[in-house]
């Protein structure tokens, strides 16, 4: 159970830094904010991880195998987007 904890609190706070960026980017009062599921779409996030997300966040924890693979394919996505991009500026 706290494996599971661990893994959603991660996957949770990666998608949320996500929206929240592109949130604030945006300028946009909490009022007229886009979904948090919206805003991954734009970035190409895949669309099961943030029902994950969303899943861990306001629902039943998922199993630990679809915790692992949405832990790592938040982890490609961050490599692939920020991390490769950074270091090829350096």
């Amino acid at each position: 159970m706290e494996l599971r904890l661990a893994y959603s609190s991660a996957i949770i706070r990666g998608v949320n830094g996500i929206a929240g960026s592109l949130q604030q980017r945006r300028g946009l009062d909490r009022a007229n904010a886009l979904s948090v599921a919206t805003l991954c779409k734009r970035l190409g996030l895949p669309g099961w991880v943030v029902d994950l997300r969303h899943d861990a966040a306001h629902g039943e924890l998922p199993t630990l195998p679809s915790l692992r693979m949405a832990a790592k394919t938040l982890l490609e996505f961050f490599s692939t987007l920020y991390w490769k991009p950074y270091s090829e500026t350096r």
